[in-house]
């Protein structure tokens, strides 16, 4: 009898967890989720600036902060205007003005596009279309980008070496954020 009983909550427990991972994994491709930005977010140093300065939708990608394992990553506004603005992701939390040794990348809103040479289009989040640009590299690679236009603003979201999986995950990240 206890080998039966316990082999059904073995069962079952099992049962459990592959409902549990299924929807991890669904979460995890769904575009229809919603990002926001909890006052514990590393986003708290650079919010309250941008959201009393920059007049328009403030979008700022979750995904960045996480991307190839990079857990550390420090929001820095780096601009704002009620134009735009510029929020780079350092390596560290020292100042970094978008210097390559210390940048990751950078999330940037204005009312002009960005000089890409060659982009291609991507499909993006709420039915955004992205400009891609790749990223180059000779000594050192660059920022790969994504730009797209919502509004009268365009947005930009680039990181370092970025390839085009990981600039589409950033933007949509972004795209769906709450602010």
């Amino acid at each position: 009898m206890k080998r039966i009983s316990a082999r059904l909550v073995s069962l079952f427990l099992i049962g459990l967890a592959s409902v549990a991972i299924a929807a991890v994994k669904q979460d995890a491709v769904s575009d229809a989720r919603v990002y926001s930005y909890p006052a514990s977010s590393r986003y708290q140093k650079v919010l309250p600036e941008l959201e009393q300065t920059f007049h328009g939708p403030i979008r700022l990608p979750v995904y960045l902060l996480t991307v190839h394992g990079h857990y550390d990553l420090y929001p820095q506004l780096h601009l704002v205007s009620e134009n735009g603005y510029e929020v780079i992701y350092a390596a560290t939390s020292e100042l970094c003005e978008g210097q390559h040794v210390c940048s990751w990348g950078y999330m940037k809103a204005s009312k002009e596009p960005e000089e890409l040479t060659a982009p291609h289009k991507v499909q993006l989040a709420r039915g955004y279309t992205g400009l891609y640009q790749e990223m180059e590299c000779a000594a050192y690679c660059d920022e790969g980008m994504m730009e797209w236009k919502e509004g009268s603003f365009y947005y930009t979201v680039a990181i370092k070496a970025g390839s085009k999986k990981d600039l589409t995950a950033a933007a949509n990240s972004a795209i769906l954020s709450v602010r």
